[in-house]
């Protein structure tokens, strides 16, 4: 069954329309709700493709809402719409290190951008968590001169090792001078 709706959790009528406007005008269906408990069970039906939640919408609860989410649908991608002043509460959630976030207020082309990727993952159908298995760098792999073994660049060697062999065009988003 492909999953064919985003759906938007929380925050202002308004922002969430907003939303819903930006992903209509590219043929994304999205669906409001306004409780995290109406989020995970239309999770529970599997045509969600991604989840928009706007943290601190409802008091507390947050980092085990996006617990929940992965546990619920483990190839779900998050997006986090939060003030900057929140972002460390985020950082220090367990559950968020497989999200991306957007601070308010939400530019569009960032939040598309974001979205796009999102749904990109959600067809491929893969964890949102970057894998498990980490990658030896060999002396024949033609990637051997990119340095770092964290998570996240394990991410990126997972990407590069699935999309390699395609003939995708690849985009690179990032701020100025972090190594793209």
């Amino acid at each position: 069954m492909e999953r064919s709706q985003v759906l938007i959790v929380g925050g202002p009528p308004e922002v969430a329309e907003y939303l819903r406007g930006l992903l209509s005008s590219y043929s994304i269906s999205s669906l409001e709700l306004s409780s995290r408990s109406a989020a995970l069970k239309r999770l529970d039906g599997g045509r969600v493709a991604a989840v928009v939640f706007h943290w601190g919408s409802e008091p507390n609860g947050e980092c085990e809402f996006l617990g929940a989410i992965q546990r619920q649908a483990r190839t779900t991608p998050v997006i986090v719409i939060i003030d900057e002043k929140d972002r460390p509460v985020l950082a220090e959630c367990a559950a968020a290190r497989a999200v991306e976030s957007l601070v308010k207020p939400v530019n569009k082309s960032a939040f598309l951008a974001v979205a796009q990727r999102a749904l990109t993952k959600s067809r491929l159908g893969e964890p949102v968590k970057p894998s498990a298995k980490k990658f030896k760098k060999r002396a024949e792999w033609p990637f051997a001169e990119i340095i770092g073994d964290s998570e996240a660049m394990q991410e990126v060697y997972h990407w590069i090792n699935k999309i390699a062999s395609s003939d995708a065009n690849v985009c690179l988003y990032g701020e100025s001078g972090t190594g793209k």
